[in-house]
């Protein structure tokens, strides 16, 4: 749930679940931000999918992190590696995928419009 704990921090009436307390969801809530591994956990019958997100993204950080003098060398004298940095700060071309945990919006069909 981080981070939006912290940028929910101060709502009174707002409750938060773990991966191990799905058992105390009582699947009267207006509004519920979901990840998506947990999904099969809660009874959707009541609630209606209003949107994914990307709950957390990150980044692959091999090309410019825990680097050392020989491949500072590396980098220098390789053209193939100026390039790949190149397209990393230019284009956003990664060597690998960008990972990333989803999440999913629900509202009670109880609830009014709120669109």
């Amino acid at each position: 749930s981080w981070p939006r704990m912290w940028y929910q921090r101060n709502i009174n009436k707002i409750t938060w679940f773990s991966d191990m307390d799905y058992e105390r969801l009582q699947n009267d809530y207006d509004l519920m931000l979901v990840n998506n591994k947990n999904l099969d956990k809660i009874d959707l019958v009541n609630y209606k999918v209003i949107r994914e997100f990307p709950h957390r993204e990150w980044f692959p950080e091999n090309i410019y992190r825990n680097k050392n003098l020989a491949d500072l060398t590396k980098f220098f004298m390789n053209t193939q590696e100026r390039i790949k940095f190149k397209n990393f700060i230019l284009y956003r071309d990664f060597e690998s995928s960008i990972g990333s945990s989803d999440g999913t919006f629900l509202k009670s069909k109880n609830l009014e419009n709120i669109e």
